[in-house]
């Protein structure tokens, strides 16, 4: 340790870096492992917890495939988005547009094409 003015400095220490920032808001999730954090954390600040029944109102959504949707994999039907939103307390049409960008961005952008044409 050495001192530097009036500060007593420590040699090659480095102040602690949070790595990365926190997501708030879908509209910036752009990755599955960002959207899988996204809802772990909001899971949390609703103080849910999804190891006990999950009541989610679609017939593919159960305990396991929460725990794939929290860890950035998305196998569901689009169907399911709705009830996600709900189940996590999100704004349905985010969610929804959140889920098409970042698990079927190629499906999207044909969709828009599509609707641009008609």
């Amino acid at each position: 340790m050495h001192f530097n003015g009036n500060r007593s400095v420590r040699r090659g220490f480095k102040p602690t870096v949070i790595v990365g920032e926190s997501i708030n808001s879908l509209l910036s999730v752009s990755t599955p492992s960002e959207f899988g954090a996204y809802l772990v954390a909001q899971r949390k600040k609703l103080g849910l917890d999804h190891s006990d029944k999950v009541i989610v109102f679609h017939a593919s959504i159960d305990a396991n495939s929460i725990t794939e949707i929290e860890i950035g994999v998305f196998k569901l039907p689009i169907d399911a988005a709705f009830p996600l939103a709900d189940f996590y307390q999100l704004d349905r049409k985010e969610f929804l547009a959140c889920v098409m960008r970042v698990f079927f961005n190629e499906q999207l952008i044909t969709l828009r094409e599509t609707l641009q044409t008609t």
